[in-house]
């Protein structure tokens, strides 16, 4: 990794219970991204200085959705993930978190995103086009699908 800057970031994945299953919070960037088409993402971003990945993950999840997340209700993933940009000489330390609302939450998007969807679990897959969220999202599906009961992550 020498002459790569790290960069540290968050990936939370908003989940919330429906008929003894999960439904997954999932966002839409609008094609005038860097990637120049649209696509669906949990939440991501930046932990900013003198910020914790726990206190990043709580802002962002608000900033980007509105939805404000106790404490109690997020989960730290251990592991997390690390990867390269391949059109930049950045790495990415992304801490993984599950955030669990429940039903009656409003989504309120920022001007980042331009559409969200409650996703069943079973065909967020499907619906994900960057390998680094197609890893984590195996992570997390893992943890949903090793819990019994539903209210707990």
């Amino acid at each position: 990794m020498s002459g790569r800057s790290e960069q540290h970031s968050i990936e939370c994945w908003v989940i919330r219970p429906s008929q003894g299953s999960w439904l997954v919070l999932l966002l839409h960037v609008p094609a005038v991204d860097r990637a120049g088409f649209g696509f669906w993402q949990p939440i991501t971003g930046s932990v900013e200085p003198g910020e914790t990945s726990v206190q990043a993950c709580l802002r962002e999840v608000q900033e980007e959705t509105g939805l404000v997340v106790a404490l109690d209700a997020l989960t730290f993933l251990e592991g997390g993930l690390i990867f390269e940009l391949p059109e930049s000489d950045i790495t990415i330390r992304k801490d993984l978190f599950v955030a669990r609302v429940d039903a009656g939450e409003m989504v309120v998007l920022s001007t980042e995103h331009d559409d969200f969807i409650w996703a069943p679990a079973t065909t967020v897959a499907y619906r994900l086009h960057w390998p680094s969220n197609l890893a984590t999202w195996s992570i997390v599906f893992g943890h949903l699908t090793q819990k019994a009961d539903s209210q707990d992550i």
